[in-house]
């Protein structure tokens, strides 16, 4: 799914109806709304790691936790629970753009690579369910009548959820609480209408505490 090019679409799209109806000015006010999505979408991933934290610190206290930034798809925060034992479990909480929240629990397979210390490939299963609001705010001004105007439009909010897989390489920095990795996770998400299979890939940064 080519993330950038339906964002770089929509801008273009918005942009389009904009000067068609209300004259240039009504664009600087649809990004702005834009923008307001996705700063609240990041508020909702930042809380959901936080519980899932939570959960895990309190129920796991025995356990090691690594805590990481996620770059790629989707973009957000893991946490990966035994992350140097043979069997390990990780969540992710991240978003693949405007309104969306995505949740992922992955357990992982994982094997240190024989020559090198420190490095591990990892593979496993998962679930994922995934939150979408697709409803679009913008205001406008008309001129003719000296009155602002708010518009709703889209296709509402919707849950879907499907099954993952991930595989990925891993290498532990010797002597200093840090990793660094990338994965590719292939995946099917069953929606309101059909079913879509994707891959996603993203570069990964960990800290143990």
């Amino acid at each position: 799914m080519c993330y950038r090019c339906y964002f770089w679409g929509e801008i273009s799209s918005i942009y389009l109806k904009s000067r068609e109806r209300w004259g240039k000015n009504a664009l600087v006010r649809n990004l702005n709304i834009e923008i307001t999505e996705q700063k609240f979408a990041m508020k909702k991933i930042t809380l959901g790691m936080l519980l899932i934290i939570g959960l895990f610190v309190t129920t796991s206290s025995n356990a090691q936790i690594a805590v990481g930034l996620r770059a790629g798809l989707p973009t957000g925060i893991s946490l990966k629970l035994n992350p140097m034992k043979k069997g390990a479990f990780e969540f992710i909480v991240g978003t693949y753009g405007r309104g969306n929240l995505n949740i992922t629990g992955l357990y992982e397979f994982q094997k240190q690579i024989s020559g090198i210390e420190g490095l591990m490939f990892y593979a496993g299963p998962g679930l994922h369910i995934n939150f979408q609001s697709d409803v679009r705010y913008y205001r406008y001004y008309r001129y003719n009548n000296n009155r602002y105007y708010d518009v709703t439009y889209g296709n509402g909010s919707y849950i879907s959820a499907g099954a993952d897989a991930i595989f990925g390489i891993e290498y532990k920095i010797p002597d200093f609480p840090m990793s660094v990795g990338a994965d590719l996770k292939p995946a099917i998400d069953i929606g309101r209408y059909d079913a879509v299979f994707f891959i996603d890939g993203a570069l990964n940064i960990r800290f143990y505490l």
